[in-house]
């Protein structure tokens, strides 16, 4: 069952944002990393997990910029 998903902007020194490039239906793609939440976890943990899987990248998590239910 779908919980939900999360997207996380990271954004360095310069403020230029992280991409990741993810291989989709034949092409390649790029976006900010992220993925779904799984069952028993929070949206915060979610990007937290979903950026170190796709990045190695131990990041915190500041403010909830959108929210879509």
């Amino acid at each position: 069952m779908w919980i939900g998903g999360v997207r996380i902007v990271i954004r360095d020194e310069e403020n230029k944002v992280l991409l990741v490039r993810q291989h989709h239906e034949g092409r390649d793609i790029w976006m900010v990393p992220g993925g779904g939440i799984e069952e028993g976890e929070t949206s915060k943990d979610a990007a937290r997990r979903e950026v170190r899987e796709e990045t190695g990248l131990e990041i915190s998590v500041g403010r909830l910029i959108w929210h879509m239910e």
